[in-house]
């Protein structure tokens, strides 16, 4: 599915919005991702043919994810915010390092895993998703963010494609 995805990032602060569209057999499909700094609440609300809304996802430790989803998303299409004062990095081995992003006392971590040209392909966390249980207590389960077939865009290389994937004890599912 081919999708629109605009995505508005601060450079004061590690704060996103992002609006996607896009549609199936002609029925238009819009989502939002969305954060509330006064509340520090958000998550993504998603409309079909423009009126009706399908859902609103919340999910605990919004702020969390919201950064946690910066550092991936800026990897590969806005590299110079991975140099913020808010982000501290340690060596894992030859090709990863692990990444922590710290703000207003919020902290998260992932693991970035780089191609032989030093190109991001992925960043990994077991702390941005969550996935509520039978019993109504929730747990964390990883997430991953890939990009490849990266090109030659204005001054640095772009991903041709994104995949972000939910990794659940039993199984993997990509979502975007």
């Amino acid at each position: 599915i081919r999708m629109d995805y605009d995505l508005w990032i601060f450079a004061d602060r590690p704060h996103r919005e992002a609006f996607c569209k896009s549609a199936i057999m002609g029925i238009s499909f819009e989502g939002v991702d969305y954060f509330d700094t006064t509340t520090r609440s958000g998550g993504m609300k998603g409309y079909i043919a423009k009126h009706f809304q399908l859902f609103d996802q919340k999910a605990p430790n919004m702020e969390r994810t919201m950064y946690l989803t910066l550092l991936a998303e800026n990897a590969m299409l806005n590299p110079s915010f991975l140099l913020s004062d808010f982000i501290e990095y340690e060596d894992v081995d030859s090709v990863s390092c692990r990444a922590a992003i710290t703000f207003n006392g919020v902290r998260g971590e992932g693991v970035f895993c780089f191609d032989k040209e030093n190109g991001v392909l992925k960043f990994e966390s077991q702390q941005r998703q969550t996935e509520e249980l039978e019993d109504g207590t929730v747990r964390y389960i990883g997430w991953r963010c890939e990009g490849g077939n990266f090109h030659s865009g204005n001054e640095f290389k772009v991903p041709s494609f994104c995949k972000v994937t939910k990794i659940f004890p039993d199984r993997e599912v990509v979502y975007f």
